[in-house]
């Protein structure tokens, strides 16, 4: 009878180990999956025609050295900054995606 006690315990052990790492394969996938997403959102937001305008005039405001119109476009990399820093996105995701204008 006890030799089915220890059997039963360590088969157990094993499942709820079996399921503690599925949980972490899950939730590296599971935030892997969002850091897209909001990458994917990020770049649909930066290559908008709307965007586009804000660039082309951020361009324009830095060669006439007024510097008054490249707020927003210095707040939308000061936010990928801070979601790289806190872990939302991948650091080379971020590369990938907007390497040619940071």
């Amino acid at each position: 009878m006890e030799k089915i006690s220890v059997i039963a315990l360590l088969v157990t052990s094993i499942a709820v180990i079996v399921s503690i790492v599925a949980l972490i394969l899950q939730l590296r996938r599971s935030k892997f999956a969002l850091s897209v997403e909001l990458l994917q959102k990020l770049d649909e937001r930066f290559n908008c025609p709307d965007f586009y305008k804000k660039r082309k005039a951020a361009i324009e405001s830095i060669k006439s050295k007024t510097f008054s119109d490249i707020h927003e476009i210095l707040d939308f990399f000061e936010t990928i900054g801070l979601l790289l820093k806190r872990g939302a996105v991948d650091k080379e995701m971020v590369w990938s995606t907007f390497y040619w204008w940071i």
